[in-house]
């Protein structure tokens, strides 16, 4: 059995919002009408049929992966249709504007069926940028499972054309004679191949009169029913009109941003500037995809350059991407406040939303260029000693912790905060190395997991930094071991001491084991900033700086050059004169609720910030 494999089927069926309207578009001779009738027939679904719906057939923006079939769920479906078996009717709906029509149930069923008539059980684009190399394998293997069910079971459409072809020409023989001279198995595919292009094999649909209102109304309950939508998941259909609801779908579903956001074809008409800032949103979505998930996760860790985000549920990876919205935007990232968020700006004008989704995307942007990358702030951090177990699990909560810790504040409260992070990285990087496995793990089983420890995680963050300046980086001293262990037997219910070796009773090497030292050996050659000594990786954004500077006399020669993070570089003088003594910074307070007050300039309004009944400015307007 190959439970645990689910075929990859999204790509057989575009995405497009239901309120798509293609702009100026003329009456076409061949657009398909709704025919009461009429099912959506098998012939019509072939790619060289000189009839073809298919063209015409979209998935809603909002609807699931098509990625939840096992093999054999395929094949059960195949194996009813050739069986002449009921089978359970679709349900659509037909844009009068452009001859559209939607699938809002039964995508899985049409999608296995094109993908049988195809042959085509895999998305044909390799190494795609949302894709892992786990996804990448599971698919294959996928495909390779129902390719060998579907052939043993009721054979490929290639036997089925020839089969037909066989029998046309025997077309003067009596059936029976046909058969015998055929073979059951092969008259059997023969006859319902012909039967198929006499437009005998099709599905039953029920089509959704109305506008598009009553379309999404449709799709909803459907979704409420069966395989059921979570809360969650309805909320972001029901405020698909708000920025964030579009930029989550957007990152999602890559290759249909376009038509997430509103464009000339908008009920209100946009101007120029507004259309530039649409193309703008469209291009920095690319760029923030990328930011977020390339290279694709590899949890072998044969390479140490690992992403931001690594996702390895797809049907999580909208509510993991408003999580982390939310938690830019001020939050910890709660449900609550991602559905506030969410609601804020649903019923908004094109206008409004294009100019709060491009600002939400900014914000986001702006964040990970602290992270992230050759800007100046960059900070270039490698996500594997920050966001990564000692056995290559990514946690997102540590991306969430570090976030809602780092970016407390006002922009000079940051600032500062950077700068002591960075006179202390080498050990702090240490510590977390060594600790973070077992004091995040401890935090999720004393209080729970991903946004729910997005505070207690920032408070680790936080205290580790105040012990390492408070000690000037000595981790063997014993006024900060007693310090540590407190700090994490308040986290975590339990003492831990800085440092502990993991010892294994296996006979052999596990993967988590053999993870464990790929990651070991990387960091054992991994380069280190000459100015503050934490890990330091080309890949993720460096600068080359003069060892003496030009205009002390310096020249620019390999003996004169070293690689440093881009911070580093830019807040040299800074830094150099904190390690000498010459200056002191303060580590600005970390408190909850600071967040309330952040100076930090944002266009979509902060929502809340913790659990105490803060007004956003929306808030505040429409009481």
């Amino acid at each position: 059995m190959s439970n645990d494999l689910r075929v990859y089927l999204d790509h057989l069926i575009k995405r497009e919002s239901l309120r798509y309207q293609r702009p100026n578009r003329k009456p076409e001779r061949e657009r398909w009408l709704p025919n009461p009738n009429k099912g959506l027939e098998l012939r019509d679904l072939q790619p060289t049929s000189t009839s073809s719906r298919e063209k015409y057939l979209r998935k809603p923006d909002f609807q699931r992966s098509t990625w939840a079939w096992t093999p054999e769920d395929c094949l059960l479906l195949l194996e009813s249709l050739y069986n002449g078996q009921v089978i359970p009717s679709i349900i659509m709906w037909s844009n009068e504007e452009n001859g559209i029509q939607y699938i809002l149930d039964g995508g899985h069923r049409i999608s296995v069926v094109l993908a049988w008539l195809r042959n085509e059980w895999e998305d044909p684009i390799s190494s795609r940028p949302d894709r892992d190399i786990n996804d990448e394998i599971r698919i294959k293997r996928a495909a390779q499972e129902v390719r060998k069910l579907v052939k043993a079971h009721i054979g490929e459409i290639s036997e089925f054309k020839a089969a037909a072809q066989e029998l046309d020409e025997l077309l003067d023989e009596a059936a029976e004679v046909a058969r015998h001279k055929m073979g059951e198995r092969r008259f059997k595919q023969a006859r319902f191949y012909q039967r198929l292009l006499m437009g005998e094999i099709a599905f039953h649909i029920l089509w959704v009169e109305g506008n598009y209102q009553k379309a999404e109304q449709s799709f909803l309950r459907i979704n409420k029913s069966g395989r059921q939508l979570t809360d969650w998941e309805t909320k972001l259909v029901e405020n698909r009109n708000s920025s964030l609801a579009r930029i989550v779908m957007s990152l999602t579903s890559l290759e249909s941003l376009a038509h997430y956001w509103p464009g000339e074809e908008s009920e209100q008409r946009l101007d120029s500037a507004l259309l530039n800032k649409r193309e703008m949103i469209l291009e920095n979505l690319h760029y923030l995809h990328d930011l977020l998930f390339s290279p694709p996760y590899q949890p072998d860790m044969k390479r140490l350059y690992q992403p931001f985000f690594a996702i390895t549920d797809v049907n999580k990876k909208p509510y993991y991407l408003a999580e982390l919205f939310t938690i830019i935007q001020g939050g910890k990232g709660y449900e609550t406040e991602t559905r506030k968020l969410l609601e804020v700006d649903r019923d908004a004008s094109p206008t409004e939303i294009i100019e709060r989704g491009y600002q939400l995307i900014e914000d986001t942007i702006e964040v990970f260029t602290h992270l992230i990358g050759a800007n100046w702030q960059s900070l270039s951090i490698i996500p594997v000693v920050y966001f990564y177990t000692e056995s290559g699990k990514y946690v997102r909560s540590l991306l969430y912790g570090m976030i809602y810790w780092l970016f407390a504040g006002t922009d000079e409260e940051i600032l500062d905060r950077k700068r002591l992070f960075t006179l202390h990285r080498a050990k702090f990087e240490q510590i977390l190395l060594d600790n973070k496995e077992d004091v995040v793990g401890g935090i999720g089983r004393k209080t729970g997991s991903g946004t729910e420890i997005t505070a207690q995680t920032a408070q680790y963050f936080h205290t580790v930094l105040e012990l390492l300046i408070k000690y000037n980086d000595d981790i063997d001293s014993e006024g900060f071991m007693k310090e540590y262990e407190e700090l994490t037997d308040d986290l975590t219910g339990r003492r831990k001491t800085p440092r502990s070796q993991t010892v294994s009773s296996s006979p052999s090497f596990t993967p988590r084991q053999k993870s464990t030292k790929m990651i070991q050996a990387h960091l054992n050659w991994a380069s280190r900033c000459e100015i503050c000594g934490g890990f330091l990786d080309p890949q993720m954004g460096v600068q080359h700086d003069h060892i003496t500077q030009r205009f002390r006399g310096g020249s620019t020669t390999l003996d004169n050059q070293r690689i440093v993070h881009p911070f580093c570089n830019h807040e040299r003088e800074v830094i150099e004169a904190a390690q000498q003594g010459k200056k002191h910074i303060s580590l600005p307070a970390f408190v909850d609720s600071l967040l309330a007050a952040s100076a930090r300039q944002i266009a979509l309004p902060l929502v809340f910030f913790d659990d105490r009944n803060f007004l956003s400015p929306y808030d505040r307007e429409n009481e």
